[in-house]
């Protein structure tokens, strides 16, 4: 089976979501960055293959001094490269050039809105104007086939509107040159202080954003299927989805804070070896009332 290797190679970061799910802001992120050669250490330790993949993020990890050291250790290995960012790093053509260099990458980079309420939700002015710029960048190589881009989008209270902006935007700008994908916003110490503004029900959130959902070209993930729309719901069941076994190397997550929830209520499920299904942070602050098993 592939292997999927999760990675937070830094808590190094020039924003500040709301919504950090590495809870940026809250700890001493100076006692955290990981070096290239622990990072390797942990590749060996876990047998990397070649057909595996390797998720790198933060913080926002093209700020570690060991940033590009870690991707040559990826080549190496020939694993692809899949990389979330900010894309402030990116902004500047040169180092979209050196990233180009490497042979298998997926960059997926959030977008929370346009403008003025992107740099809100992250915290410091400029943001979507650097992200844009790269962006921009980014569509040219897509267009020579270098590599994948997936803009990302978040589930949760203070995007329900801001959603369908952004992708309007970008789609009227990028139309099918990027991958466009939703997911749900996990639900972190920082995420908890600002609970009013973020945390609302994933079925009640759902029901709010059932047009933005229901974009032919959006992606879904980590959305538990029983709270789908069916129409949503029937275009993911026709796609062919890879299973990846999971590995967390990161000095704050446990696999218990990270491994997908599992009940009795999800083994009678006739569709659970396709869904993500809930994260414990999301159980253990809602409960588990809106698991609705397909029986």
């Amino acid at each position: 089976m592939n292997r999927l290797h999760y990675f937070n190679i830094t808590y190094l970061c020039d924003s500040d979501c709301l919504f950090c799910a590495a809870n940026v802001g809250l700890i001493h992120t100076e006692n955290y960055t990981m070096t290239a050669e622990s990072f390797s250490k942990a590749l060996q330790e876990e047998d990397t293959k070649a057909s595996d993949r390797i998720m790198i993020s933060g913080g926002e990890p093209t700020l570690s001094p060991y940033f590009w050291e870690i991707l040559d250790e990826c080549e190496r290995r020939k694993c692809c490269i899949d990389l979330t960012t900010n894309g402030h790093f990116f902004s500047l053509e040169k180092n979209i050039k050196l990233l180009s260099n490497y042979s298998s990458v997926v960059v997926r980079i959030p977008v929370f809105g346009i403008e003025e309420y992107h740099d809100y939700l992250t915290g410091k002015k400029g943001n979507f104007e650097k992200t844009i710029k790269a962006l921009d960048s980014f569509c040219s190589l897509v267009a020579s086939q270098k590599m994948t881009v997936n803009v990302k989008f978040l589930l949760c209270k203070a995007t329900i509107k801001s959603n369908q902006e952004a992708y309007d935007y970008l789609f009227d700008r990028y139309g099918n040159n990027f991958e466009y994908t939703l997911s749900p916003i996990l639900i972190s110490q920082k995420v908890r202080i600002n609970e009013s503004i973020l945390l609302s029900r994933y079925s009640d959130l759902i029901c709010q954003s059932q047009d933005f959902i229901n974009i032919e070209n959006l992606n879904c993930d980590i959305i538990p299927l029983c709270l789908l729309p069916h129409s949503k719901l029937n275009s993911f069941l026709r796609k062919k989805r890879i299973v990846f076994e999971k590995a967390y190397s990161d000095a704050e997550l446990q696999h218990s804070d990270m491994d997908n929830y599992w009940c009795d209520k999800c083994a009678r499920c006739r569709l659970n070896k396709y869904c993500d299904r809930f994260l414990p942070s999301y159980i253990n602050y809602y409960g588990d009332d809106e698991i609705s098993p397909f029986i």
